[in-house]
């Protein structure tokens, strides 16, 4: 996180006042100059769609270490964000489902969406993106995934149960991305099911995630803290109320989606 007025992080609304997010995004955060924008596919600061709240309290999960980005996998990456006024659900500002079972979530396909680095023609864009990008990425068995990080140069080290695995050729999430969501479509419901976590940051493994597979933790296993952060207001659930349906497609990602800036003071 940097001064000014700067992109920091993805987020997903989960209740009226709590923005989910991963740690290593929340850690950081200086809470003065921290604010949240919902509602709209733009990344920009000075953009006038969307409204803005202020973050007032974050709270990173307990367990969670910095150093755990290097060894053993960045576990434990999953913070809550409290906002200083409630937000009006609308069209474009909803909540997202929580799963207290992903079981039969976790098959085929998920979606993933977020402003971070993307390319095109084999080519990677500087910076992040303007307007919020989303691809639909296969899920990686958990076995393979751990396989194939033990071989990375810069991994070495298992996936684990509270964790997901995803990505295919020139598809799955980039620099930018942390924090942001992965999405799965269940009989007309939304439901979160992973937190944009890590991934190897080099150009061959942002166009191969198939090889070199995108890291997500997985919102199931955390369920108890979320209820906790948020003094139960956001809950995971086996049968969630469809906010948000598949004839939404496009603007269930600006409503669900939240964009993480820090602000010069």
């Amino acid at each position: 996180m940097s001064d000014g007025n700067t992109y920091v992080c993805g987020g997903t609304l989960i209740s009226s006042i709590h923005i989910l997010t991963a740690a290593h995004c929340a850690l950081p955060m200086a809470i003065s100059r921290s604010y949240v924008k919902l509602g709209t596919v733009s990344s920009s600061e000075q953009s006038t769609k969307g409204i803005v709240r202020k973050v007032v309290a974050k709270l990173v999960h307990p367990y969670y270490s910095i150093s755990e980005q290097i060894n053993p996998g960045a576990h434990f990456d999953i913070a809550v964000l409290q906002l200083d006024a409630e937000v009006k659900y609308t069209q474009y500002i909803q909540p997202i489902c929580l799963p207290s079972n992903d079981s039969h979530l976790i098959k085929g396909y998920g979606t993933i969406t977020g402003w971070g680095q993307y390319m095109t023609g084999g080519q990677l864009n500087p910076g992040i993106s303007a307007t919020l990008r989303q691809a639909d990425v296969p899920f990686i068995d958990r076995q393979r995934c751990s396989d194939l990080w033990m071989q990375i140069p810069t991994g070495g080290f298992p996936i684990v149960e509270s964790q997901l695995c995803a990505g295919a050729w020139n598809r799955g999430t980039g620099a930018g991305d942390s924090g942001g969501p992965l999405q799965v479509s269940h009989e007309g419901v939304w439901y979160q099911v992973g937190i944009t976590s890590f991934g190897e940051n080099t150009l061959e493994g942002l166009l191969d995630q198939a090889s070199y597979p995108g890291v997500f933790t997985r919102v199931s296993s955390y369920c108890s803290f979320i209820e906790d952060a948020t003094s139960r207001r956001a809950k995971c659930s086996a049968d969630s109320v469809a906010l948000i349906s598949r004839t939404f497609f496009y603007t269930l990602f600006a409503s669900v989606s939240a964009i993480l800036i820090a602000r010069s003071i």
